[in-house]
C-alpha cells in the first residue's frame, strides 16, 4: 500500500514538472513571437521612415502609404504618434488626424472592446494624440459599460474635455468612482477659456472637490481675470476654500485691498493665518507692515515665519525686522526676527 502512495506522488511529480516544463516553453515561444513582431515593425518603420515623412509634410497623395497587415498598421502607429509630438502647426496636425482617423479607425473600435486591459488603455492614448475626434461615439460607449475601471474612465473624461464634446460634464459629475483633486485639476488643466467660464459660472453647483481643484488651477494659471472671483470666495463658509482662495491670491502675487484680509489675519486656523501672512507680503503701505508685526507674535511657528519672510519682502523690510527684533518683548517674535535677519531672507518656511 505505502508502495502504491509512493508511485502516485511519484506520477504526480512527473506530471507537474510536465506541465512546468510545457508553460517554460510556451512562455519562451510567445516571448520569440514578440520578438519577432517587433522586428518586423522596426525594420518596417526604418524603411517608410522618410517617405513616411515627406508625405505628411508635402501631403502628396502620391507618396501615400497604407499599412496591410497589423506589422504595418503598429509601424505606421507609432511613426504618427511620434509625429504628432515634434510638428507644430494646425494644417499638418490636421492632415495627421485625418490620415490616421483613415488607417486606424476601425482597428482602434476593434481594440476599444479587446478583452484585455492594457490594450484599451493604449487605445485610449493613442485617439488622445492623434486626436481622433470622429471615434468619439465609441469612447463614450466605453463609458457607459459598468466594468470600465479607474483609469479608463479618467483617460476618456481628458479626451472628453479635450475634444470639447459637449456631453464631457454628464460624465464628469456622474460619479461612477471617487475621484481625487488630482483627477479633477488635471482635467481643468486641460479646459479652453470657454469651457472653464462655464465651471466658475456653475461653481456653486459643483462638489467641494471640483470647487477647490477649479481654485487650484486659478492660481497655477496665474489667471488674474478671476481675481474678482477669488476674493469673492474669501467670504466662503468653508474653511478649506478660503485658504485655498488665499494660496492662489498669493500665487496671483495680488491683493486689492488690505482690509479684505483682516477676517484671515485673525482667525482661529493657523493655516488661515498663514496665508494671509504670505499674501501680505504682495500688499503695501504701513497697514501692511503693522498686520505682519501683529502675526509676527503669533501662536503658531510657521504663521511667525512666514510673517517674517513676508516683512522682509517688503520696502525697509530688513530695517524693520531689526527694530521688532531690538524693541519686542515677546520672545518668540525676537527670536523669529533674528533667524530672518541672520538667513538674509534667502531661505523660508514652507
Amino acid at each position: 500500500m505505502e508502495f502504491i502512495q509512493i508511485q502516485w506522488v511519484f506520477y504526480l511529480f512527473l506530471v507537474l514538472f510536465a506541465l512546468l516544463i510545457g508553460f517554460f516553453l510556451y512562455l519562451v515561444i510567445k516571448k520569440a513571437r514578440v520578438n519577432c513582431k517587433r522586428e518586423e515593425v522596426e525594420n518596417y518603420k526604418e524603411s517608410i521612415q522618410e517617405s513616411f515623412i515627406q508625405y505628411m509634410y508635402l501631403q502628396d497623395e502620391n507618396l501615400k502609404i497604407t499599412p496591410k497587415n497589423d506589422v504595418q498598421r503598429t509601424a505606421v502607429e507609432e511613426l504618427l504618434l511620434a509625429l504628432v509630438k515634434v510638428v507644430n502647426g494646425e494644417e499638418i496636425l490636421h492632415f495627421i488626424q485625418r490620415y490616421a482617423e483613415r488607417e486606424l479607425s476601425a482597428l482602434y473600435r476593434k481594440q476599444l472592446r479587446h478583452r484585455r486591459w492594457s490594450v484599451r488603455m493604449n487605445t485610449l492614448y493613442a485617439i488622445e494624440g492623434l486626436h481622433m475626434v470622429n471615434l468619439l461615439d465609441d469612447v463614450r460607449k466605453v463609458m457607459e459599460k459598468k466594468q470600465i475601471t479607474v483609469a479608463e474612465e479618467s483617460q476618456i473624461l481628458k479626451i472628453l474635455v479635450r475634444f470639447h464634446d459637449p456631453h464631457y460634464e454628464q460624465y464628469l459629475f456622474n460619479e461612477h468612482y471617487k475621484r481625487s483633486e488630482f483627477t479633477y485639476r488635471s482635467l481643468l488643466s486641460m479646459m479652453n477659456d470657454e469651457q472653464f467660464e462655464k465651471f466658475i459660472v456653475r461653481f456653486n453647483e459643483h462638489m467641494e472637490e471640483v470647487q477647490l481643484a477649479t481654485i487650484d488651477i486659478i492660481g497655477i494659471n496665474r489667471n488674474l481675470e478671476q481675481l474678482p472671483f477669488l476674493e469673492k470666495q474669501l467670504h466662503s463658509t468653508s474653511d478649506e476654500t478660503r485658504i485655498r482662495s488665499l494660496k492662489a491670491l498669493n500665487q496671483l502675487s495680488y491683493v486689492s485691498d488690505t482690509s479684505r484680509l483682516l477676517r484671515h489675519i485673525k482667525s482661529d486656523l493657523w493655516e488661515e493665518r498663514m496665508m494671509a501672512a504670505k499674501l501680505l507680503s504682495k500688499a503695501q503701505g504701513e497697514e501692511a507692515i503693522m498686520w505682519l508685526e501683529v502675526l509676527l507674535n503669533d501662536r503658531h511657528f510657521l504663521v511667525r515665519s512666514n510673517a517674517a519672510r513676508s516683512i522682509t519682502q517688503l520696502p525697509n523690510g530688513y530695517e524693520r525686522l531689526r527694530r521688532i527684533s531690538n524693541t519686542t518683548t515677546d520672545l518668540f517674535a525676537r527670536d523669529m526676527a533674528n533667524e530672518w535677519l541672520e538667513k538674509g531672507g534667502e531661505l523660508y518656511a514652507q
